[in-house]
């Protein structure tokens, strides 16, 4: 009885995690808040930073659409924040500097 109680709370819960917050927000699936010290806050929220060989090699499928790397290549010179357009089957460059 115990299992069957188990695996039905299981499938019909949700979640949001939060990290350095204990109360993340029901709109977001991932809450991350800055860390405060005294008056002074920080932080900031680090992409996989790959180079353009590495990124061709992950392996994008039409759910992973919007996926997000930070491309620096020091061959290419590319350095650029990509995302993924699952609809065009190619990675966009959002922003280079």
């Amino acid at each position: 009885m115990c299992i069957v109680i188990g695996v039905f709370f299981s499938v019909f819960s949700f979640s949001q995690v939060g990290i350095g917050t204990v109360a993340p927000s029901s709109a977001a699936v991932l809450h991350l808040k800055t860390a405060n010290i005294g008056i002074v806050m920080f932080g900031g929220f680090l992409l996989p930073i790959v180079t353009e060989v590495q990124q061709a090699l992950i392996p994008v499928t039409v759910s992973d659409d919007g996926l997000l790397v930070f491309v620096k290549d020091v061959g290419t010179g590319k350095w650029c924040l990509d995302i993924y357009d699952a609809k065009q089957d190619v990675w966009r460059s959002i922003k280079c500097v």
